[in-house]
């Protein structure tokens, strides 16, 4: 499933670059992301994570996004996340800049048996990297409870 999603990014980074060049940037933006996410708890281990988000910049520096991901499967037991966030991003050179993240998210373990969910406050650091207008590559540490992190690398479409 990794080598398929890296597949999957990979073409929509091409597609969007030859895309991008005939476009100029809104302030809206897509995402998708790939990462591993960190679970500590009694059996405390690493899982593939996926996601997709998607949000609007009120400018150069501040932006509100929504984010839905998958955080773990073990067995039956899927761990979800729901998450609307205010993006702050400092500048560190025409193309590198600096990502931090808070809001509030809304994670859900759902089973056979059944499903529970909770809500909490999460934050998030990161870098971004501005391939053009309209393409950049996104890294970040997620932190959506105490005990429930996540790393992912990511692509973002502007349009």
């Amino acid at each position: 499933m990794l080598k398929q999603s890296l597949a999957v990014l990979a073409l929509l980074t091409a597609f969007a670059s030859a895309h991008a060049q005939t476009q100029p940037a809104t302030p809206f933006y897509v995402g998708v992301d790939l990462g591993k996410s960190r679970i500590d708890d009694d059996h405390s281990s690493n899982k593939t994570s996926y996601g997709m988000f998607g949000g609007y910049k009120f400018n150069d520096h501040f932006a509100a996004e929504l984010s839905l991901r998958h955080l773990a499967k073990d067995g039956d037991a899927k761990l979800t996340q729901a998450g609307l966030t205010v993006v702050a991003t400092a500048p560190l050179t025409n193309d590198f800049s600096l990502l931090a993240r808070l809001g509030y998210n809304r994670l859900r373990v759902s089973s056979d048996q059944g499903s529970d969910g909770e809500s909490a406050a999460m934050f998030g650091l990161g870098t971004s990297y501005q391939i053009n207008k309209q393409m950049s590559l996104r890294a970040e540490f997620q932190r959506y409870r105490s005990n429930i992190t996540s790393v992912n690398a990511g692509v973002q479409y502007s349009f």
